[in-house]
């Protein structure tokens, strides 16, 4: 079997993929602005950056 066997199924599969990636792309820009007007930090943050970002956001808000 050859690539060449493959592009027919690849024209159909692309646009199929394309919107998946729209669809996904649009429910988590959804999801970032319910979180930010919920005060939550950024979800596409790495893990340990969002941690330090709270820690930060804690202790300003006790000197408040």
């Amino acid at each position: 079997m050859t690539i060449i066997n493959l592009l027919p199924g690849l024209e159909r599969l692309i646009p199929l993929l394309m919107f998946a990636l729209y669809l996904l792309t649009a429910v988590r820009i959804c999801r970032y602005s319910s979180w930010v007007q919920a005060g939550e930090p950024n979800p596409f943050l790495p893990r340990g950056l969002k941690m330090v970002l709270v820690e930060a956001d804690t202790r300003v808000r006790r000197l408040s």
